[in-house]
């Protein structure tokens, strides 16, 4: 049984979480069980652009400051997509060619990666087009 200032507490957390995550006027409303929904709205063409909208969904929606290229695989499960067949490619792309991430440290032997300014500069072109789109172009 849980004490009652625990429940408070615990609450009172998750209230001022999800005025951080729903809040912030520069991203779109993003929740975090709605990961398939937010990349597809998005259209992706290539593998570059879906990989780049998942790690954007889970710094956004999870508070993640970085990922590996795991979590974009798990994303790709998550949106029932095929993931790419050569995961360290796609991170050399999204980083060396298309600059969209870099390098933020390694934890157990694993590069972990977060989003540059260019990389989330993308995604909010990509929302804006999309929201536009939406509105009619208005």
């Amino acid at each position: 049984m849980i004490d009652e200032s625990r429940l408070d507490e615990l609450e009172k957390r998750v209230s001022k979480l999800e005025v951080t995550i729903f809040s912030n006027a520069d991203n779109p409303v993003i929740r975090r069980d709605d990961l398939r929904s937010f990349v597809e709205s998005l259209k992706p063409k290539m593998h570059e652009e879906r990989a780049l909208y998942i790690a954007y969904y889970f710094e956004q929606s999870g508070g993640k400051n970085n990922f590996s290229m795991k979590d974009i695989e798990d994303g790709y499960e998550k949106c029932k997509v095929k993931k790419y067949s050569n995961m360290r490619m796609l991170a050399k792309r999204l980083h060396e060619e298309r600059g969209w991430i870099m390098p933020a440290g390694q934890k157990d032997d694993i590069t972990l990666w977060t989003l540059t300014a260019d990389g989330e500069n993308q995604v909010k072109k990509t929302l804006e087009k999309v929201k536009n789109f939406g509105d009619g172009g208005r």
